[in-house]
């Protein structure tokens, strides 16, 4: 699970940095204790787009629980902010689950809970394996529960 993670951090890194740099100190003694943290502190954080510089060593601080809006005018780097965050660029707890719905969504009759349910991909995988799972326990392969009571 923690390999599937950092894979995918590698890969959503290595698409952003064409246009993207991004930096952060590293996890101080006390954060890597927090790996288990409900909270997301990222201290001294740095993102430039295209030699812009949108955050110079920034600190960011999400309580969980709490309710947060982002505001500020257009191409000052909030959307970026989040997709790194989303794609694990900078240090998120491994504990915590991101999930990012894009703005610009298609008006369509989609309720909103389930456009945020669309937008979690590691759900969705573990759904279509259980389909896959359940299919091959329905005609008698009994050797694949264990794998289906894990997923």
């Amino acid at each position: 699970m923690e390999y599937e993670r950092q894979v995918a951090s590698v890969r959503a890194q290595s698409a952003l940095e064409g246009d993207f740099s991004i930096s952060q100190a590293e996890l101080s003694s006390r954060q890597a204790m927090l790996e288990n943290a409900s909270d997301i502190k990222l201290e001294r954080f740095s993102i430039s787009a295209h030699g812009k510089e949108l955050f110079v060593n920034a600190d960011l601080l999400i309580v969980a629980g709490r309710r947060y809006g982002l505001v500020g005018p257009n191409g000052k780097g909030k959307t970026t902010l989040l997709k790194h965050i989303a794609n694990r660029a900078l240090s998120i707890p491994p504990n915590i689950d991101v999930l990012l719905c894009e703005q610009e969504v298609v008006a369509d009759d989609t309720p909103a809970v389930q456009a945020v349910l669309k937008a979690d991909t590691r759900r969705l995988r573990l759904l279509e394996e259980e389909k896959r799972l359940q299919a091959r326990l329905d005609r008698g392969e009994d050797s694949v529960s264990e794998e289906l009571e894990k997923v």
